[in-house]
C-alpha cells in the first residue's frame, strides 16, 4: 500500500532535515531575577525623595563605620609611601600621646604648596599607624599670638621665601617647621625640604623625646694625632659640645694606671685590663694618643666589648700623613689588624679622586685655590638611605681605601663608595698639589670608603678610613660628615631602632646609555612606527573590500 501525498512529503522533509547539516544551539544564560531595592527594605509607599535621604544617611554611617577599618595599598616601588616597620613599631609602643605641631604659613609660595601636602600626608600617615597615640597639630603663628610665641620658644623662625609673580621678585616671610612634644620634652624639626628623609628625622626625633633614659657614649684617642700646623686644641671640642646635647659622655680607660712611678732599670710592668661598661652604647674609636699605638691588652678589650654587643665607629689611616710637610708616613696599623680580624681591611694607601674638594693652599695675604684629588668628595652611598638623611655628599680628606672580605659569621656590607674617576697611590710619594695634578692615570675606578661589620648575636663595627673625617678643620660647609657621623650614633646608641628606615623619595629610572647607532635605531623606528601601521591597515582594508 503506497503512501498518501501528505505522507511521502513529510517522510521528505524528515529526510531532507536528517541530511542537512545541524546548526549549533547557542547557549543562553537564565534571565536574573529583577531586585527592587524599594520593596526589598519596604520603601515602596515612601515618595522617591524620601528614597534617596534614607540612601544618603545610609550611606554616610556606612563610611563612619568603616573608616578605621580601611584598606590601604601602596604600589610605588620599595613602599615609598609606607611608613618604615621601625616607624610602626616605635610609635605603636608609645605610652603616652605624642603630639607633632606643624608650624605652616597660609600664604607659603605656590611652589611649596605640593611640598605641604607631602608634610600633611606623612603626618596623617603617623596618626593613622599609631592608633591615635600621635596627635597632629596645624598652626599659623602669623595669625596665631600663642603659636607664634611657642614657635618663638623652640627657636622657630620665619622663613624667607622668594619668588616670581607677574614678572616680578617678591620677597616675602612665612612658617614651615615641624616641632615634635612628648610630656616636657621638645624637638624641633627645621629642614621640611628633604622630605626623602623627613620620615627619620620625625621617627628620630620622636624617639629622642621619648627615650627614658639618656644613652651613654665614650670617645677614645685622638687628640694629639688631629694636632696639624701647630694646632695645640682639641679639635673635637665642638663634636662633644653637640654630642652632649644628646648623649652623656663617659670618660673611658682600656687599662688600669699605673700607680707607682716606673723605675730605672726594672721592666714597666705589663698594663692590667679594665673591662669596658656595658652600659656604654658606643664608642667612637680615634688613633691612640700613645705614638705606638694600642696595646695588644687594649684591642683585646676592644674585642670584648664587641662580644658583648657593644658598637664601635672608628677612624683611623691606613696610611699616614704628615701636614706640616705634605708627606706620607705610616698609619695606624694597630687599629687596621684590629679591623682586619672582622673582615674589612684598611689597606696602605691614599685615595685620589676626580671629584675632589677645592682647597686653599695659599695663606691670609695670597690665596692660591686648587681642586685637591687627596681630599675626595663622593655620592655613591650604597646602605641604607636613614644613615644619609640630610647628606647631599661626603667629603675625605686623605682617605685610604678599603677592602671587604667574606667572614664566617660576620655580615659585611660596604657603605660608601668613590665616584668612578677615582685611583690610589702607595708608597711614600708628595701631596703637593701641583705634583698631583700631573700624577693622574688612564685607568680609573671605584673604591669602598666605608664599611660596617655586624657580627653575628654580638656587636657592631663601622670603619670609616680617615681620622679627620669627623675634624671641623677638614670639613667644607655643604659636606654632610656631620650628619653622617651623627645619624650613625643615633642609629647604634637606640640599639637599632632607627635602622632601616627606608627613603620616600619616589626614584625615577632613566633609560640607560645607548650607542649612538641604536638611538637612531630608536628615533626611526618611533617616527616611522605609527605611519607604517596606519598605511598598512588601510592597504589590507582596501584589499578585503575589493
Amino acid at each position: 500500500m503506497s503512501d498518501s501525498p501528505g505522507k511521502q512529503e513529510l517522510n521528505n522533509r524528515a529526510t531532507a532535515a536528517s541530511s542537512a547539516p545541524r546548526k549549533k544551539r547557542r547557549f543562553k544564560l537564565p534571565p536574573l531575577p529583577k531586585l527592587s531595592l524599594t520593596k526589598l527594605f519596604g520603601l515602596a509607599r515612601y515618595n522617591k525623595p524620601y528614597i534617596f535621604a534614607i540612601a544618603a544617611v545610609a550611606v554616610l554611617a556606612l563610611n563612619i563605620l568603616i573608616t578605621p577599618f580601611a584598606i590601604r595599598i601602596d604600589l610605588s616601588r620599595n613602599r615609598a609611601n609606607t611608613l618604615s616597620e621601625g616607624s610602626q613599631k616605635l610609635v605603636r609602643a608609645l605610652k603616652k600621646p605624642v603630639t607633632i605641631t606643624f608650624f605652616v604659613s597660609d600664604d607659603i609660595p605656590t611652589q611649596l604648596l605640593p611640598l605641604r601636602q607631602e608634610v600633611s600626608d606623612l603626618l596623617a600617615e603617623y596618626r593613622r599607624v599609631s592608633w591615635g597615640k600621635v596627635d597632629i597639630r596645624v598652626l599659623n603663628p602669623k595669625t596665631d599670638d600663642d603659636a607664634r610665641e611657642e614657635a618663638a620658644q623652640q627657636g622657630i623662625q620665619e622663613f624667607r621665601f622668594s619668588q616670581i609673580q607677574q614678572d616680578k621678585f617678591n620677597v616675602s616671610t612665612g612658617y614651615f617647621a615641624l616641632l615634635v612634644s612628648y610630656d616636657q620634652q621638645k624637638r624641633p624639626i627645621l629642614n621640611l625640604n628633604d622630605t626623602a628623609n623627613l620620615e627619620y628625622n620625625i621617627t628620630s626625633a620622636i624617639y629622642s623625646v621619648t627615650r627614658d633614659q639618656t644613652p651613654k657614649i665614650a670617645i677614645l684617642g685622638g687628640e694629639p694625632r688631629f694636632g696639624g700646623f701647630g694646632q695645640q686644641s682639641d679639635p673635637l671640642t665642638q663634636i662633644r659640645q653637640i654630642l652632649q646635647q644628646e648623649y652623656t659622655l663617659e670618660p673611658l680607660s682600656l687599662t688600669e694606671p699605673q700607680t707607682e712611678p716606673p723605675v730605672e732599670g726594672v721592666p714597666t710592668p705589663t698594663p692590667v685590663a679594665k673591662s669596658i661598661d656595658s652600659g656604654i652604647k658606643t664608642i667612637v674609636l680615634l688613633p691612640s694618643r700613645n705614638p705606638a699605638g694600642y696595646s695588644d691588652v687594649e684591642i683585646e678589650q676592644l674585642s670584648d666589648y664587641l662580644n658583648r654587643k657593644g658598637k664601635i665607629i672608628a677612624l683611623f689611616d691606613g696610611m699616614g700623613v704628615n701636614q706640616q710637610i705634605l708627606a706620607t708616613e705610616s698609619g695606624s696599623l694597630d687599629l687596621a689588624n684590629f679591623a682586619k680580624n672582622y673582615g674589612i681591611q684598611v689597606r696602605p694607601d691614599l685615595v685620589l679622586s676626580e671629584s675632589a674638594e677645592v682647597v686653599n693652599f695659599g695663606g691670609d695675604v695670597q690665596q692660591f685655590f686648587v681642586p685637591y684629588p687627596f681630599w675626595i668628595r663622593t655620592a655613591a652611598f650604597t646602605g641604607d638611605s636613614g644613615l644619609f638623611s640630610n647628606v647631599g655628599y661626603l667629603n675625605f680628606p686623605w682617605t685610604s681605601s678599603l677592602k671587604v672580605t667574606e667572614t664566617p659569621g660576620i655580615n659585611t656590607r660596604v657603605l660608601v663608595r668613590t665616584e668612578t674617576g677615582s685611583w690610589v697611590q702607595e708608597g711614600t710619594f708628595t701631596l703637593d698639589p701641583q705634583a698631583v695634578l700631573q700624577q693622574r692615570p688612564q685607568n680609573t675606578g671605584q673604591y669602598d670608603l666605608i664599611a660596617e661589620a655586624v657580627i653575628k648575636d654580638k656587636g657592631t663595627l663601622m670603619v670609616i678610613p680617615s681620622s679627620r673625617f669627623i675634624n671641623p678643620q677638614f670639613l667644607s660647609r655643604e659636606s654632610g660628615n656631620l650628619n653622617f657621623f651623627l645619624n650613625v650614633l643615633s642609629n647604634y646608641a637606640s640599639d637599632g631602632v632607627l635602622s632601616g628606615i627606608r627613603s620616600r623619595a619616589i626614584q625615577s629610572y632613566p633609560l640607560p646609555n645607548l650607542p649612538d647607532a641604536q638611538k637612531d635605531l630608536v628615533k626611526y623606528l618611533a617616527m616611522l612606527a605609527l605611519p607604517v601601521l596606519v598605511g598598512a591597515g588601510g592597504a589590507f582594508y582596501l584589499i578585503r573590500r575589493k
